[in-house]
């Protein structure tokens, strides 16, 4: 038996799925738009399509072959120097979403440096955000792609956006 969950509003009008499977319940995001979140305490290793939530910030890994193509179109012969251009050394980038589903931020991650987010510092700052905290989270491109993300004792925490049946 599996209870579904919606519900006019925030909802869709099919949810979530929750199941009881042996000794366990098991909860499922029927591909809704908002998805279903987890909150995790410390850290977790993150890949491109990734969703995950800071305060009210949104995030998502993208990859730079999502974004660029495994293989961009080659420069016109010229002496002009491009700068800004895609780097494929960049481990992994993340879209800041916006409440439009629209991207606000695109942000770039190199392996061995990582990046704060928080209120009232870091190197992504929200300062209207008062679900954040001070300083809520640090995060750092893995070798290979991806990012990890470590949440520094923020009261509201890290979420991460369900993928497969939990």
């Amino acid at each position: 038996p599996a209870l579904r969950i919606g519900a006019a509003g925030l909802f869709a009008d099919r949810h979530a799925r929750l199941s009881h499977r042996g000794e366990a319940w098991v909860l499922e995001d029927l591909r809704t738009a908002n998805g279903i979140y987890r909150r995790v305490k410390g850290s977790v290793d993150l890949d491109a399509g990734d969703y995950f939530r800071l305060g009210r910030q949104l995030f998502r890994v993208t990859s730079h072959a999502e974004l660029f193509g495994a293989a961009p179109p080659p420069l016109p012969p010229t002496d002009v120097a491009y700068f800004g251009s895609p780097d494929p050394a960049v481990g992994a980038y993340l879209s800041h979403l916006l409440a439009t589903r629209r991207t606000g931020h695109l942000i770039s991650s190199v392996p061995g440096s990582a990046r704060v987010v928080g209120r009232e510092s870091g190197d992504l700052s929200f300062p209207q955000d008062d679900y954040l905290s001070g300083r809520h989270a640090q995060i750092e491109a893995r070798a290979g792609g991806g990012v990890r993300v470590s949440d520094l004792g923020s009261t509201n925490g890290l979420y991460v956006r369900l993928t497969a049946p939990t």
